[in-house]
Formats: C-alpha cells, sequence, structure tokens
C-alpha cells in the first residue's frame, strides 16, 4: 500500500475487521476457493481501507485515492455500491440451482447478463455491508475529520 506512513494500527484493523467479515459473508475462505473467487480478495481489502480511511479519519477520496495507490474512480465507485445489492447478489452466488447460473439484472451491470459474482461491482457493496457488521458489533468513536490517523 502506497503511503503506508500515513496508516495507523487502529485503520489496519478496522479495515480487516471488515475484510474478515465480508469473506464470512461470502462462506468462508473454503467457498470462495471452490467458486475460484479468490480475485475478489485485492479489491475487497481496497474497498475495506476505502471506507475507514473515509469514515472514521476523515480522508477525502482524493486523498484515499493517493494513499492506497488506486485512481479517484476506484474510490468513488466504492462509495457509490449500493448496499442492498449485496445480499441478493450473495445468495444467487451460493445457490446451487441452474436458475442462479447467470441472472438478468441490467440495471446492476448495464450488461444484459452477468455472473453471479462479479467482482468489480460486488466488492464495495460488499464492503459496506461488512462494514455496517463490524461497526454493529464493534462500535468506536469516530475521530473528527482531518485527525491524524
Amino acid at each position: 500500500m502506497q503511503g503506508a506512513a500515513t496508516s495507523s494500527d487502529a485503520v489496519d484493523g478496522r479495515a480487516m475487521d471488515i475484510f474478515q467479515q465480508a469473506i464470512r459473508e461470502m462462506g468462508g475462505p473454503e467457498e470462495l476457493m471452490r467458486h475460484g473467487e479468490q480475485g475478489i480478495l485485492r479489491p475487497l481489502m481496497e474497498s475495506a481501507y476505502i471506507l475507514v480511511l473515509a469514515e472514521e479519519a476523515g480522508k477525502a477520496p482524493a486523498q484515499i485515492a493517493e494513499i492506497i495507490g488506486t485512481s479517484q474512480a476506484a474510490v468513488d465507485s466504492v462509495f457509490g455500491a449500493t448496499m442492498e445489492a449485496a445480499v441478493p447478489r450473495i445468495r444467487y452466488r451460493a445457490s446451487s440451482d441452474e436458475e442462479f447460473d447467470r441472472h438478468i439484472d441490467p440495471d446492476w451491470s448495464g450488461q444484459p447478463m452477468t455472473p453471479r459474482l462479479d467482482s468489480e461491482y460486488l466488492v464495495g457493496a460488499l464492503a459496506k455491508f461488512a462494514y455496517d457488521v463490524v461497526k454493529r458489533r464493534h462500535p468506536r468513536e469516530t475521530p473528527p475529520p482531518g485527525a491524524p490517523v
């Protein structure tokens, strides 16, 4: 991660909590491996950091992009991800029914057909969902915006 000097143990810990909760929501590491979806791990970790840096460290999108070494568009896509979409997508993915192998949802991806799990569309929503779970389980006083991380 670029700019790691701006990160703290608190930010790292919170991001890791979100990351681990999201993996649990996906059925655990074994399920990710079984479905061949290890590719979501890096964007999921980035999404967790984006949320923690914005919500708990008061960083602006441009600052976050610089800190984690990604584009501002990637940061904005996490903020724009709809959390409500994460749970149904995970259920589609988890179903062994053939009918859920692909589903029609042009509003979700802009494509007529999308795979069960399309990481670029799902990880931001999944990270938001996991972050809400983590915040409820482990509330933390949020530092004022601009406070050192």
